[in-house]
């Protein structure tokens, strides 16, 4: 898939994201993530799956492609606008404003529990707002450190692994997550 890139519009741990355009003139979100870190499987990849995984949700984006070069992996995906908090930089936001996005927020974290992940990395930063149509709509982002916490299939719960450290944001993790951040840093 041939894509003209517009800009890049952000930046994460791991990759960055670019503004494209698609031939039909539809515009995307292209993810870009180098793949001679470190890392033990594409992460990229990881996240078109978990994604296709969960698609047919209003607050999941759309994957359209993903592939990989020599140094880099992509994966182009719906183009979203802000971080929800970002609400809050302009305005003072009221209760009436924010409940509606409280409940689309938990409906994502909700649809993702019932195919058997968890998130790992949820922060403010990962819940962003549509565009156009889709202004009003929360979606949830960011699925590269998503993993299955029960089996699929037999609904047991996995063991947890204490082996990686920690994982996801230390600012946003729960006290426990922190103490283990404190432990292994």
């Amino acid at each position: 898939m041939q894509l003209r890139v517009l800009k890049r519009i952000g930046m994460g741990g791991f990759s960055f994201i670019y503004e494209a355009t698609m031939p039909e003139g539809k515009a995307v979100a292209l993810k870009q993530s180098h793949t001679t870190r470190k890392i033990q499987y594409p992460t990229l990849l990881h996240e078109a799956c978990t994604l296709s995984l969960l698609a047919g949700h209003p607050s999941i984006p759309a994957v359209y492609a993903w592939g990989r070069s020599q140094y880099f992996e992509y994966l182009t995906l719906d183009l979203l606008s802000v971080p929800v908090i970002d609400l809050t930089k302009h305005k003072p936001v009221n209760v009436v404003e924010v409940l509606p996005l409280l409940n689309q927020m938990l409906d994502s974290l909700e649809h993702l529990h019932s195919r058997h992940l968890i998130h790992r990395d949820i922060k403010p930063d990962n819940f962003l707002l549509g565009l156009g149509e889709d202004s009003g709509r929360v979606h949830l982002v960011d699925y590269g450190l998503a993993q299955y916490y029960r089996d699929p299939i037999t609904l047991s719960h996995r063991a947890l692994n204490t082996d990686h450290g920690f994982v996801g944001t230390g600012q946003y993790a729960s006290t426990l997550g922190s103490a283990c951040l404190a432990v292994t840093t």
